[in-house]
């Protein structure tokens, strides 16, 4: 016996039905991962654009109020301002009056004398009258890094009066909130000026190049970026994808226990079918020793005289544990395994033994053997036939394979036909099963060596056919005549189908009308009741 193949195929897409659930939680929660650190990095990116908007607003209040207020009053009361802004309120650590020369002249701590020149860039621009971001820069005071707002309170007609206040910001005022944020070992957040990317603070593995923030390429990173109300400050927040992991885990603790159990009963569904295509696969190899197959027996019925001329062999298996198994299940199985040949051998055998007395008694009663168009290319079919054992009644001549027109499409046409040849010349006969269902019948009574088409029962009239019906019947019973093939029809379970087809010169039939399959001895005693 050909020993058959494991059925990887069926193992692999068990398998892979098992994985799928798992697959499906590791994509899922990855993009979740990545949408729950995006979101977190909007969000920080959010609050700290927040920070800067509630910082500047109060600067620009306390600053308005300078310019309104004070002013025009001596520099002690100015002065008196100012320390009162630094005082009561401690994310500012300075203040000064930037008198009409451009000289820090003024500051919360008292006079500067001589004023001090403040570079033409660290003062604002006169025509706007607005609290404006000059940017960050060493104190000329206290000699620290600060983020300095200003804002004019001269007349920006008058050349001579173009004085400003300055109000000094702690940097750190800016990240304090965020000190505790889980950017990651690569994540960052940076304040920078919009103008020009100067960085005014950050926290973390902040990208910059000298005083400039530089975010770069962010494939493969997660950014979130917002600018403040006023436009002058762009907040950046990245982390890398990898990152995103710590949020990974916490969406595959919530998704593997559902996971799990829907992998268990993936698996508890499969199983069921994995265990019995492996079994087929297995048992059919021990099948034969058994003795676990038994060939049926349906009767080929002449019309007008109902004599039994013929039957055709269905094999039948009767497995130890699962019961009677179709024979749509483990025909492919058998095909596919390699032991098709051996089954068919073994069903010959099988007939000529059982139906030794009606071959020896009726000259021209012969059997019918479903044949796959697959074992008539590479000789296969001759081998089995040289098989048979001699002095066996089921001659050649006695002898038709039936093949279905739907595995037709299949097999190799030049070697089919070829080997169809050489069997029809040792005496075998050819029908041509479910004729008319398939895509290429025509093609196929035109390819290969038909003697016998078998009309399928879909095209026998019942209480369902249309008028349409009966007329493809009869042009396949006409078609069938002029090519002078012997026409059998299948499935006839109605006297009145029997008698239609009677009246279209169809001559034999097969179907429960008749007589169902039989077991060889039911057969025989059959046999002798209807002659």
């Amino acid at each position: 016996m050909t020993p058959a193949r494991r059925p990887w195929p069926t193992f692999l897409a068990v398998a892979l039905l098992a994985l799928l659930p798992t697959a499906v939680l590791l994509v899922v929660s990855y993009r979740g991962a990545l949408r729950a650190a995006q979101a977190e990095t909007d969000d920080t990116a959010r609050r700290a654009k927040r920070r800067v908007d509630e910082l500047f607003a109060a600067a620009d209040d306390k600053l308005r109020g300078y310019a309104r207020d004070v002013a025009a009053h001596p520099a002690d009361a100015r002065r008196e301002w100012l320390d009162r802004v630094v005082y009561n309120d401690s994310r500012f650590r300075e203040a000064g009056e930037i008198d009409a020369q451009g000289r820090l002249a003024l500051t919360d701590r008292g006079p500067r004398l001589p004023p001090d020149p403040v570079p033409a860039d660290q003062r604002p621009n006169p025509a706007d009258p607005r609290t404006q971001l000059i940017g960050r820069f060493e104190t000329l005071v206290k000699k620290e890094e600060s983020i300095v707002l200003s804002r004019p309170t001269g007349d920006p007609a008058d050349p001579r009066d173009l004085r400003s206040v300055n109000l000094l910001v702690k940097p750190d005022v800016l990240t304090d909130p965020f000190a505790a944020a889980d950017l990651g070992p690569t994540g960052y957040l940076a304040f920078a000026r919009a103008a020009d990317g100067q960085l005014l603070d950050g926290i973390g593995a902040v990208p910059k190049q000298g005083d400039k923030l530089v975010p770069g390429d962010a494939s493969g990173r997660l950014r979130g970026e917002a600018v403040s109300a006023d436009g002058a400050v762009r907040v950046v927040a990245e982390v890398s994808t990898g990152w995103a992991a710590r949020h990974w885990s916490g969406q595959l603790a919530f998704g593997l226990p559902l996971t799990v159990l829907t992998t268990l009963g993936l698996l508890w569904l499969t199983r069921g079918l994995a265990d019995r295509r492996r079994g087929l696969d297995y048992d059919l190899q021990l099948a034969l020793d058994r003795n676990e197959f038994e060939v049926h027996y349906q009767p080929v019925v002449e019309l007008r005289t109902g004599r039994w001329v013929g039957a055709e062999a269905l094999l039948r298996w009767n497995h130890p544990t699962l019961g009677r198994v179709r024979p749509d299940l483990f025909i492919p199985v058998a095909e596919e395994t390699g032991l098709i040949d051996a089954i068919t051998a073994w069903v010959l055998r099988r007939a000529g033994e059982e139906l030794a007395p009606v071959l020896r008694q009726k000259p021209t009663f012969y059997l019918s053997v479903n044949l796959p168009p697959a074992m008539l290319a590479n000789g296969r079919a001759s081998r089995v036939l040289d098989a048979n054992p001699v002095g066996s009644p089921l001659t050649p001549d006695r002898l038709v394979f039936e093949l279905t027109e739907r595995q037709l499409l299949d097999g190799p046409a030049e070697e089919v036909a070829g080997e169809m040849l050489t069997l029809t010349e040792r005496g075998v006969r050819f029908g041509l099963d479910d004729f008319g269902t398939g895509y290429s019948s025509l093609s196929y009574l035109h390819k290969f060596r038909f003697d016998i088409l078998k009309i399928d029962k879909s095209f026998l009239p019942g209480p369902d056919r249309s008028e349409a019906g009966v007329v493809v019947l009869k042009t396949l019973i006409d078609l069938g005549t002029q090519l002078g093939l012997t026409l059998i029809a299948e499935g006839v379970e109605q006297p009145a189908q029997a008698d239609l087809l009677k009246g279209q010169d169809v001559k034999y039939a097969q179907g429960w009308l008749f007589c169902r399959a039989l077991p060889a001895a039911d057969f025989l005693d059959r046999l002798k009741l209807d002659g």
